[in-house]
């Protein structure tokens, strides 16, 4: 800092001698180097009663925004949207695991896939109901697709994130590609049931009779249900050596 002298002046003593400009850049320059220390030094600003300036954590919308956007663009670069859904609008999120292996777009080997799998919901509204389902839109090729689309779980009436709560159309029973079909994406998702729980009211319509020729889209379309969940992962017999060329997406 300038040390600033006085002198006699026109008004008396103890006048700066140092003229109106001057004096106003070292002003400044002393504002300057407080702002400096205080935010330097939280201890020195705490001390003077000031409030140090907090950084905000990581928005969580922000996040879950950014992990919706990467669902929705994986679900077209896999083909299945506008394919097998019309489209998928991730308010919640699925995870899906073969133990220790998370779908999220990877590769899974059929035998990993024998056992249900385990699913965790977030970010759903715990007092909404949903349907939750597994399904096979490349049974049993993607050449042919001739048991398209084949269900390897179907439940219903599922409240908020507790999937074990809703009641089951069809557990889950694992059927592996065959040999030579190349890779079958599994697409897990979570539909939103505009009117509660069917129990309470009308029975879906359209409830799948047998495992193969399910139609996905006509189901949401007919029960006015809502994607709020998607996840998938691509699933490839144990031992094979060759996949059968895959059609273009």
């Amino acid at each position: 800092l300038m040390l600033v002298g006085a002198a006699d002046g026109p008004w008396g003593r103890n006048v700066d001698v140092m003229h109106w400009p001057h004096r106003t850049f070292c002003m400044l320059s002393v504002v300057l180097l407080v702002t400096a220390l205080l935010v330097a030094c939280p201890s020195v600003a705490r001390g003077m009663g000031g409030q140090v300036p907090v950084v905000p954590e990581k928005n969580l919308w922000t996040d879950h925004a950014e992990v919706s956007n990467g669902i929705v663009q994986a679900l077209f670069d896999a083909g299945l949207t506008p394919g097998t859904l019309s489209h998928v609008e991730p308010v919640g999120r699925l995870n899906v695991l073969f133990g220790e292996i998370e779908c999220a777009g990877n590769d899974v080997d059929a035998v990993e896939t024998i056992h249900r799998p385990s699913l965790a919901l977030q970010n759903v509204d715990s007092a909404k109901y949903y349907t939750v389902i597994a399904l096979d839109p490349d049974a049993p090729d993607r050449r042919t697709k001739s048991l398209s689309e084949w269900i390897y779980m179907f439940v219903i009436d599922a409240q908020g994130a507790r999937v074990q709560t809703g009641e089951v159309v069809a557990p889950w029973e694992m059927t592996p590609p065959r040999p030579g079909t190349g890779k079958h994406r599994y697409l897990f998702l979570v539909l939103e049931q505009p009117d509660g729980p069917y129990t309470q009211g009308e029975p879906p319509k359209g409830l799948p009779s047998d495992r193969g020729h399910f139609r996905i889209r006509r189901y949401i379309a007919n029960n006015r249900l809502q994607a709020v969940g998607a996840t998938f992962c691509y699933v490839m017999s144990s031992g094979q050596q060759t996949a059968a060329p895959q059609q273009k997406k």
